[in-house]
């Protein structure tokens, strides 16, 4: 009888441990997807932000090596300071998720190099530092599939 009452108590002991260490488990994997989809979501965001900043501020460039007139010239200028805004929110968030202590100052990088478009002389000059831009957002993209893939 008590070798009934000890073995059943045993069973019930491993039953309530088991169901404690199975919830645990199912809450550390949904938080484990709900991080990975909010970085999935923000990285992408980012990425997007910053391909939006370069187009924005290569049109405003583009716009000032011809010599176009300052009332377009101010429309570009007010849309690039829109993309740069949310750019540089969505850099911030990037590295608060960013398990990589290197990714954020990638993103940045990609940045600063985008803001350098104003900086361009002529059209050749420009476009050079579009391809570099090119580069730097394809190896930001890689380091991005790496973070993912951890």
């Amino acid at each position: 009888m008590l070798g009934t009452l000890v073995g059943g108590a045993i069973a019930l002991v491993g039953s309530v441990i088991g169901i404690v260490i199975s919830q645990v488990l199912q809450r550390r994997g949904s938080r484990d997807a709900q991080i990975l989809e909010a970085k999935v979501r923000i990285f992408g965001e980012c990425t997007e932000a910053l391909y939006e900043y370069a187009r924005a501020n290569f049109g405003r460039a583009r716009a000032r090596i011809q010599g176009q007139p300052e009332t377009i010239r101010e429309e570009l200028r007010q849309e690039v300071y829109r993309c740069e805004a949310r750019a540089r929110s969505a850099i911030g968030q990037a590295g608060y998720l960013s398990g990589s202590d290197g990714l954020d100052d990638d993103f940045e990088s990609v940045h600063s190099a985008v803001h350098a478009f104003s900086q361009a002389k002529d059209q050749d000059e420009l476009e050079r530092r579009h391809e570099l831009i090119q580069k730097k957002l394809k190896g930001v993209l890689r380091k991005v599939r790496a973070e993912l893939q951890r």
